[in-house]
């Protein structure tokens, strides 16, 4: 067997080994890869990245249907095998990034193989999707991973999610409906972020994503551009599930969050660094959350980050601020917060 086959007969091994708790049972690691696979809203180049990800940060042969025999069940190897087959199941369950597989692997290296084995089982474990008790609407997926700050994280998530769900809330009934005169504070805040409300644009020379906003008449101002993109964003956050996810691929060290897959449930995923974030005010987790939101709903894209860039990019192309998720996130944080 190659280094990939060796790695899930050893963790085949190990769930066989164990009895699962009442109510509890663990993935059949190898199913799951496959079922991202050939999950149509997945990418399978992304998802074959998943595996072969984990086996060069572990130094092994990345080619799952290589020829070639592993080494990893000879004695010598048997913690390094432990190791790997973590890291593997880390890579495809959380979808880690390389970076971070790299720092967990020279943990992972520290630790004594029994520790490690039982880590592994922890990732294997099926259940770790935990509906919020204050919040229908709310699922907390891989927080048990985030292993001595668990509670305290969903804890403060949850508050972010609330935060978020207020500003919408606000968002919608004093800026969305059409015949409603825009307060004066709000008005300011929309000039900060995206400049006169009544000056017209060309809506197809807007840069949104595929899947953003259309009009039928091209010309609109900019007043009706941001309504819609908050009118999507309003109409599906509140209404539908969210699911958040602690981990992903994209959760590095420089990364605070982002959105995956289809948009029901809304799925946001969420590192350690969203929870360096102000808890109100501009730049806030709830923000945070609402400039995702953006990029599902209303094909948003990432022109400018931080508030007086976003500022500057109204005054210099309007046409990329109205479709920039950061002018959304700080517009809604100043004007309903």
């Amino acid at each position: 067997m190659n280094d990939y086959k060796t790695l899930i007969a050893f963790i085949e091994s190990q769930v066989q080994s164990v009895v699962p708790d009442p109510g509890e049972s663990y993935r059949d690691l190898h199913a799951y890869f496959r079922e991202k696979i050939d999950n149509p809203s997945n990418d399978k180049g992304d998802v074959r990245l998943m595996a072969s990800r984990a086996l060069k940060v572990a130094g092994l042969n990345q080619n799952r249907h290589s020829h070639t025999a592993s080494t990893l069940n000879q004695p010598a190897n048997a913690h390094k095998r432990a190791c790997a087959a973590t890291l593997l199941a880390m890579s495809i369950i959380r979808d880690t990034s390389e970076s971070l597989l790299t720092n967990d692997y020279k943990r992972l290296q520290k630790m004594q193989t029994s520790a490690v084995v039982a880590e592994l089982l922890l990732l294997l474990k099926k259940g770790d999707t935990v509906r919020s008790t204050r919040h229908p609407k709310l699922e907390l997926k891989n927080f048990a991973s985030a292993g001595t700050r668990t509670s305290l994280w969903k804890m403060e998530i949850e508050d972010a999610y609330a935060r978020a769900l207020d500003l919408l809330l606000r968002c919608e009934m004093t800026f969305l409906p059409p015949s409603l005169p825009i307060a004066q504070r709000i008005r300011q805040c929309f000039t900060d972020y995206f400049g006169d409300p009544d000056a017209m644009v060309d809506t197809s020379t807007i840069p949104f994503k595929v899947g953003g906003p259309t009009w039928g008449t091209k010309n609109q101002s900019r007043l009706t551009v941001a309504r819609e993109v908050m009118r999507r964003v309003c109409r599906n956050f509140v209404r539908q599930e969210v699911r958040i996810y602690f981990g992903g691929r994209s959760i590095d060290a420089g990364t605070f969050a982002y959105v995956s897959g289809a948009t029901n449930p809304t799925k946001i995923h969420v590192g350690g660094m969203f929870f360096t974030k102000v808890q109100t005010g501009l730049g806030s987790e709830a923000g945070t959350i609402v400039h995702e939101c953006t990029h599902t709903f209303a094909g948003t894209k990432d022109h400018k980050y931080r508030s007086d860039p976003c500022k500057q990019l109204a005054l210099s192309e309007p046409l990329k601020a109205l479709s920039n998720a950061d002018s959304y996130k700080f517009f809604v944080e100043s004007a309903f917060g």
